[in-house]
């Protein structure tokens, strides 16, 4: 006890103004006591800020809205410098831990994604000549698996013949895990091989319920007009409602939000986005009836 006490009264007082100049001292050396950077950090919590009061007042409480309007809401609340996606999230009653209700499926977005696709081919003879016909940036087959197991990762999506899936296999811990694994389910494994060349570089969308039940995709940027935006997001929705389980008896979809990158998200009147509803793509409102 006495030994604490000594400590505290004798030893701190002592060395407290050596470690503050020390401090006081290492900080010169590195400029972060200089005028210069503490304007520059001064501007930085000020840019933080607004950040996030920006953020606040957009976050406010949006009432279920047409899909026209969400839209057109979900692109007036942009404000970073670059092109923002547009973004769905589409709730679902869907509990993927049960047997046949972990979906996933593909999309092919008329209107195309706004991003460069860069595509994988595992094919011989033929199917190879169609897949570079088509604008398949890597094509091969056991040359292309070592290559890959090398490092090589300069695609965006993996698409193979049925006969090369052997071979593909071999790749799973690689491929896996980034979601380029191809499955017969989205359209990746298929003996049309330039078909789905083509439809990936017009924009078709991969997507999969996640444990939670969500379904997210980004269908255009932000400057896309709303009519492009539009007519993708009914594929969409179409491609989503084609994938339902069968026998499935809950309600399939419970909430719709369209964002952008950096935006708030604005619900959806779900009457709006349900393929199987009367007013589905209609900018007609339920208060409107």
């Amino acid at each position: 006890i006495l030994a604490i006490c000594a400590y505290k009264l004798i030893l701190i007082p002592m060395l407290a103004p050596i470690i503050r100049s020390t401090v006081l001292r290492s900080r010169r050396a590195l400029g972060l006591s200089s005028p210069r950077f503490m304007c520059e950090a001064t501007a930085e919590a000020t840019a933080t800020t607004e950040s996030s009061a920006r953020h606040t007042r957009n976050k406010e409480n949006f009432d279920d809205l047409t899909i026209h309007k969400a839209v057109a809401k979900a692109k007036s609340l942009t404000w970073a410098k670059f092109d923002e996606t547009v973004e769905i999230a589409i709730n679902t009653g869907l509990d993927p831990r049960k047997p046949n209700q972990s979906i996933k499926g593909v999309a092919s977005l008329p209107s195309g994604t706004g991003k460069t696709v860069r595509v994988c081919v595992f094919a011989n003879g033929s199917d190879a000549k169609d897949a570079m016909e088509a604008g398949a940036e890597v094509v091969g087959a056991e040359d292309l698996v070592i290559r890959i197991q090398g490092g090589e990762m300069n695609f965006d999506t993996v698409i193979a013949s049925p006969d090369m899936m052997a071979i593909v296999g071999k790749l799973g811990r690689i491929l896996g895990p980034r979601g380029l694994m191809p499955n017969p389910k989205t359209g990746t494994v298929t003996t049309d091989i330039g078909k789905a060349v083509r439809a990936a570089k017009a924009g078709a969308v991969k997507f999969k319920v996640d444990r939670k039940g969500v379904i997210h995709a980004g269908v255009g940027k932000c400057s896309f007009s709303d009519e492009a935006l539009l007519a993708n997001i009914r594929a969409f929705m179409l491609g989503v409602a084609d994938a339902k389980p069968e026998g499935y008896k809950g309600k399939f979809l419970t909430r719709v939000h369209v964002s952008t990158t950096m935006g708030p998200g604005v619900p959806v009147e779900l009457a709006t986005v349900d393929p199987g509803n009367a007013r589905f793509m209609l900018d007609l409102s339920i208060k409107d009836l």
